[in-house]
């Protein structure tokens, strides 16, 4: 990646162990004056000293804005005099006086598509929101969360099996790529700005342990999007029934979340006078194949089996007699539009 060459340039870094290295790769040495990292993450400063200790550059650890120490820190950081403020996976509100320091300006690596998903835990939101898209935006810092004007946005497709880390290493690219486009233009103060269109806006709060029940009632793709969001090392999914705890830490394929939800709510896989059972033949995170019986009397009738895109557009075939077609269909709509949430395509 190519180096920016411009000896009088003070850049700050502002970030976590994840998102400085990925600043520090498109930014000569020379031009790094220091690290900050956020008090309420303690896990994160040993890592961030390292980087800076590669550097040669000191490391600053941003203190609580009502705590006495915050003074101290302001005046640490106009010490340094940055030319240019960049963050990258940072936790804490950067006090106003700080971000309005640098002559070129404070910018925010922000984890999605804004003005969508403004706030934290954008990647968990953007799964658990059942978006087929997400990215990475470059905004410039306000004294509002996220809303600043976007200087450079990389757009790409959340695919059905993709877990939050998933993610996060499609972020990881997607950062790298619209950093190399963007930041010389930052350097060069010619960057072009759009403004964030409000109306268009969504806000997230914090999540928290709690925030990771669900109920089996739901739809299977809301369970199911749930559990991507949240496997190791975040706390997991859960769910409470009669105060037994069944908790999810990894992966859980889409038709195993069916049949586990079948298993407690018989009528999601019912319809009329036909049962359909989650075949164990499923050889693709993109399909289901049910076998499919009459109630009274006991009666086989045959296959219906489902293939999806990341779009959610859903092809079937149906093998077995023709005089339940009308039963089927009434199934699929039902189950595609409300447990998948996705679109029939007949």
């Amino acid at each position: 990646m190519r180096a920016l060459n411009k000896k009088s340039l003070k850049i700050l870094l502002f970030g976590n162990p994840w998102g400085v290295p990925i600043s520090v790769r498109h930014i000569d040495a020379s031009q790094i004056c220091g690290i900050v990292g956020a008090e309420i993450r303690p896990e994160e400063h040993e890592g961030l000293e390292n980087i800076a200790n590669s550097l040669s550059v000191p490391v600053l650890i941003q203190p609580r804005s009502k705590s006495i120490e915050i003074r101290g820190f302001i005046d640490q950081v106009k010490h340094l005099e940055p030319n240019l403020i960049l963050v990258n996976g940072y936790s804490m509100l950067i006090p106003v006086s700080v971000f309005e320091l640098p002559k070129l300006g404070t910018f925010n690596i922000h984890g999605a598509l804004l003005p969508r998903h403004r706030g934290p835990n954008p990647i968990q939101w953007a799964l658990i929101g059942d978006d087929r898209y997400t990215g990475v935006t470059i905004h410039q810092m306000t004294s509002k969360i996220d809303d600043g004007d976007i200087v450079g946005q990389k757009r790409f497709r959340i695919q059905f099996t993709d877990t939050w880390q998933d993610i996060l290493s499609k972020m990881e690219e997607a950062t790298h790529e619209v950093l190399a486009e963007v930041l010389p233009h930052l350097i060069d103060n010619r960057a072009l700005s759009v403004k964030q269109n409000d109306f268009e806006s969504t806000r997230n709060r914090r999540r928290e342990i709690e925030d990771g029940r669900f109920d089996w009632c739901q739809p299977t793709i809301a369970i199911y999007n749930l559990i991507r969001a949240l496997v190791e090392p975040l706390p997991g999914a859960f769910s409470l029934e009669s105060g037994k705890k069944t908790k999810f830490n990894g992966f859980v394929p889409f038709f195993e979340v069916l049949a586990l939800k079948a298993q407690r709510d018989s009528e999601v896989l019912r319809s009329k006078q036909l049962t359909f059972e989650v075949s164990k033949e499923n050889e693709s995170p993109y399909a289901l194949i049910f076998q499919v019986t009459k109630e009274s009397p006991k009666t086989e009738l045959g296959k219906l089996k489902l293939i999806w895109d990341d779009n959610r557009l859903v092809k079937y075939a149906w093998t077995g007699a023709k005089e339940v077609n009308q039963d089927i269909e009434h199934f699929l709509r039902r189950f595609v539009s409300y447990e998948l949430g996705g679109s029939l395509h007949l």
